[in-house]
C-alpha cells in the first residue's frame, strides 16, 4: 500500500477545484481535447488509451507524482485526430491489449508488459479481421474477446490463434466473468453466454427492451444482478435479476442529471458500482441493497466550461478502474487522466500528548464522521508504520460501527507504554473507510517520542 506523505494529501485535497462529494483528485493527466479513451490498470500501472495517439503508461505508484511515458503501436499515431484509434485497453498481470479501430487492419495490439513503463509490442491479435472498438481478457483462461465476437486463445500471446468467431448480431462491448461473457447488442439488447468450451458456446438468455441502446453492461459479484447502460438521450443505468436465467426481470434503475443525457459504463467492485456518467462524471454507488442502489459519492470530471469535444450527449466522464483499495483511475472524453481518491468516511485522529515517559498509557482520540447523506458501514484503523523512521505496519485497533446520515463517533485508543523502552520515535497512521468492499483512505499521522 502507498503511503503518501500528509503535505501530498493535503495538496492532493486542494486539486478538487471542480464539483465534487467524498472523492478528491490525486493528479491529473492532461491530455489534448478527442484523444482520451478507457482506462485499466496493470498492477500499480495506469493504462490510459489515447486514441490517435496509440496510449500512456503512468506509474502511479506514488499517485500525487504520477509518471507518464507515451506508447504508439505499429502505424501509430494516426492522422485524424477525432479517430476512435486506441479506444479500449485492458491487462491482465503480464500483457496489455490495445484496440485498434483507427487503421483498415483493425485487431488488438498486444504488449509484453515485464517492464510496465516500457512495453514491447509483439503481436496484432485478429489483424484484418476489422477494426475492434472493445475488447476483454480472461487471464485464468488465456482468451481474448473482442466486441466483433472473436474470441482468441492467447496463451501464447507471440501467436494469438482465433477459436471462433459467435454469429450473435451487432455487439458493443463484452465482458467475461466466470467463464460467463455478457455481451452488450446495442439496439438488440443484451446476451449471456457460457463460453466453458469457445467451440461450443452456449445461449443463456437474450433480452431487449424499450429503448434499448445497450451500450455496457457488468454483473454483481454474486452474479444474480445485472447492470446495464444505455448510451442514448437521457439513456440510464437499468437493473436486472438474472438468477434465474433464462429469465432476466428489469427490478430497478438509476438515473441522475439534466434531462437529456446520458450515462457511458458500469464496473461493479466488491459492493461498490462506479457509472462513469459523461458530464455528470464518476459516481460511486452503495450496492448493498443491489436492486436499489445509494450514491455515496461523485467527482466532476466535466467543468460547465468544458467545449465537449465529440459533440451532444459525447463529452465528459468515459472510464473508470478501481485500484488500489480507495483509488480509482477514471478518464475524461475532454481533458485526459484522474487518479481520485475514495474519501467515504473520513476521521480525525489526535493524542493527549506526543511526549510519553515508559510505564504510562499513551491516549489516542479517533473521531469518525459519515459525510454522506446516507447510513454506512464505517470503520477505522491506527497503524503503528515507522519505528525510528525504519518502516513497520502494526494495527492497534479495528473498529467497525453503522454510521447513520452525517453522524460521528468518538472512539479513545489507550496504548500502555511498557517500562525499560529506550528513546524512540514512533510514528502512526490513521485510516477509515467503508468496511464492505475493504475501502480505505489515509487521514492523519501523528507522531509519538518516548522519552524517559
Amino acid at each position: 500500500m502507498n503511503l503518501p506523505s500528509v503535505a501530498l494529501v493535503l495538496l492532493a485535497g486542494s486539486l478538487a477545484a471542480q464539483g465534487s462529494h467524498n472523492m478528491v483528485l490525486e493528479s491529473k493527466i492532461p491530455l489534448a481535447p478527442c484523444t482520451t479513451g478507457d482506462v485499466c490498470a496493470i498492477g500499480d500501472y495506469m493504462l490510459l488509451a489515447r486514441r490517435s495517439q496509440g496510449f500512456a503508461v503512468i506509474d502511479a505508484r506514488i499517485p500525487t507524482k504520477p509518471v507518464v511515458k507515451y506508447i504508439h503501436p505499429p502505424g501509430y499515431p494516426i492522422s485524424s485526430v477525432r479517430s476512435y484509434g486506441v479506444g479500449d485497453i485492458k491487462a491482465d498481470d503480464r500483457y496489455i491489449y490495445a484496440t485498434n479501430e483507427g487503421t483498415s487492419t483493425g485487431g488488438v495490439f498486444i504488449f509484453d508488459a515485464k517492464d510496465p513503463m516500457n512495453p514491447k509490442y509483439i503481436a496484432t491479435a485478429g489483424s484484418g479481421r476489422g477494426s475492434v472498438h472493445n475488447c476483454w481478457i480472461d487471464p485464468k483462461t488465456k482468451r481474448l474477446y473482442t466486441n466483433n465476437a472473436d474470441i482468441f486463445d492467447v496463451s501464447n500471446p507471440a501467436n494469438p490463434t482465433l477459436l471462433t468467431h459467435l454469429s450473435i448480431g451487432f455487439t458493443h462491448d463484452v465482458i467475461v466473468l466466470d467463464n460467463r461473457a455478457y455481451y452488450s447488442l446495442w439496439r438488440s439488447g443484451l446476451g449471456i453466454y457460457d463460453v466453458t468450451n469457445p467451440t461450443a458456446v452456449k445461449q443463456l438468455a437474450r433480452h431487449t427492451w424499450s429503448g434499448t441502446y445497450c451500450h455496457n453492461m457488468w454483473p454483481s459479484e454474486d452474479r444474480k444482478t445485472l447492470y446495464t447502460t444505455d448510451e442514448t438521450s437521457n439513456g440510464h443505468v437499468l437493473i436486472w435479476d438474472i438468477s434465474q436465467l433464462p429469465t432476466v426481470k428489469q427490478v430497478g434503475s438509476y438515473q441522475i442529471g439534466q434531462a437529456g443525457g446520458t450515462v457511458h459504463n458500469v464496473y461493479v467492485h466488491g459492493d461498490l458500482l462506479y457509472v462513469t456518467y459523461y458530464k455528470e462524471g464518476i459516481r460511486v454507488l452503495s450496492i448493498k441493497n443491489p436492486h436499489k442502489p445509494v450514491e455515496i459519492a461523485y467527482y466532476d470530471t466535466y467543468p460547465t466550461t468544458a467545449n465537449g469535444c465529440f459533440g451532444g450527449i459525447y463529452a465528459g466522464c468515459w472510464g473508470a478502474h478501481p485500484w488500489n483499495l480507495d483509488k480509482v483511475f477514471v478518464s475524461d472524453l475532454d481533458s485526459g487522466g484522474y487518479i481520485l481518491r475514495l474519501t467515504a468516511v473520513p476521521n480525525t485522529f489526535t493524542a493527549k500528548a506526543t511526549t510519553i515517559k515508559p510505564g504510562n498509557t499513551l491516549e489516542m482520540d479517533m473521531t469518525y464522521n459519515n459525510a454522506a447523506t446516507t447510513p454506512l458501514n464505517g470503520f477505522g484503523f491506527a497503524w503503528l508504520t515507522a519505528v525510528n523512521s525504519s518502516p513497520l505496519l502494526f494495527s492497534f485497533l479495528s473498529e467497525a460501527k453503522l454510521l447513520t446520515a452525517s453522524q460521528s463517533i468518538n472512539h479513545k485508543l489507550k496504548i500502555p507504554i511498557p517500562s525499560g523502552l529506550p528513546n524512540m520515535t514512533l510514528d502512526f497512521t490513521s485510516y477509515s473507510g467503508t468496511f464492505q468492499p475493504l475501502t480505505l483512505s489515509e487521514t492523519h499521522k501523528l507522531t509519538v517520542q518516548i522519552k524517559n
